[in-house]
């Protein structure tokens, strides 16, 4: 039965998506288990947790708002409007994440659309996409952490040059398109720091 229903969709790097028939998505490189049509409604951010706590799909009821590392794991950057497999019922919207910003009442979220990342208030109303842990062994998920450092240190120079150039830009260039590129740097430089284990 199960072989009938599972469709698998190969993206960049090797990554599948399995569809479970069940409003499930199995990413099989990371090993994370997600709600396939995420939420109809649009919570806040304390709001999303809860939601995500309180679900119960396909048998399982340790569902949780995804970290921003993870949300990120599922842009299709080779799309756009929205930027994710179409195995996955998703609009262009904003997706809040369980990772709060410097200041805590701000988090991050996902705007997938293009699969920018950005972050603001916790009691602005964005979608939700819920996750479960998935069961990769130790040694995949290292050598998964180590191309993903690798891959933000690249993006970490390439984005210091960005901001280097808009912060020379005549001054006709907005403000808040300079303000997105340091955040967007710092935001990395984050990540590429982070203790993933």
């Amino acid at each position: 039965m199960g072989g009938e229903r599972e469709h698998h969709h190969h993206w960049n790097d090797g990554e599948v998506l399995v569809d479970n028939g069940d409003g499930t998505i199995t990413d099989l490189r990371t090993g994370l288990m997600w709600e396939q049509a995420g939420s109809d409604t649009k919570y806040n951010h304390q709001g999303a947790m809860t939601r995500c706590h309180d679900l119960t799909l396909a048998g399982h009821a340790d569902w949780r708002l995804p970290t921003v590392q993870e949300l990120i794991s599922i842009v299709d950057y080779e799309r756009r409007g929205p930027a994710i497999d179409p195995t996955f019922k998703a609009a262009a919207f904003y997706y809040w994440s369980a990772t709060s910003f410097t200041l805590p009442f701000n988090a991050w979220f996902v705007d997938f659309l293009g699969g920018n990342v950005f972050f603001d208030g916790k009691s602005l109303d964005f979608s939700v996409r819920a996750v479960r842990s998935g069961s990769l062994d130790p040694s995949t998920i290292r050598a998964e952490n180590a191309r993903l450092r690798a891959q933000l240190r690249q993006a970490v120079a390439v984005l210091g040059g960005l901001v280097s150039a808009r912060d020379n830009a005549p001054a006709a260039v907005e403000e808040r398109t300079v303000q997105s590129w340091r955040q967007a740097r710092a935001f990395l430089a984050d990540l590429s720091r982070a203790p993933l284990k």
